[in-house]
């Protein structure tokens, strides 16, 4: 038999080191929803398998 352990601890101290990361994050997502929203027009007439 496996036994597993999972501990859930807050990063209390070393939150800042993920700053850069959540920065990266927020840029990429900000890209990509301007995109969608400038070509959602363009797309709606096309079919969900055509968009993919």
């Amino acid at each position: 038999m496996k036994v597993v352990k999972t501990l859930k601890h807050p990063i209390t101290s070393h939150h800042r080191m993920l700053d850069a990361t959540l920065h990266v994050y927020q840029e990429a997502l900000t890209f990509l929803i301007t995109v969608i929203q400038e070509q959602f027009m363009a797309l709606e007439s096309l079919s969900t398998q055509a968009v993919v």
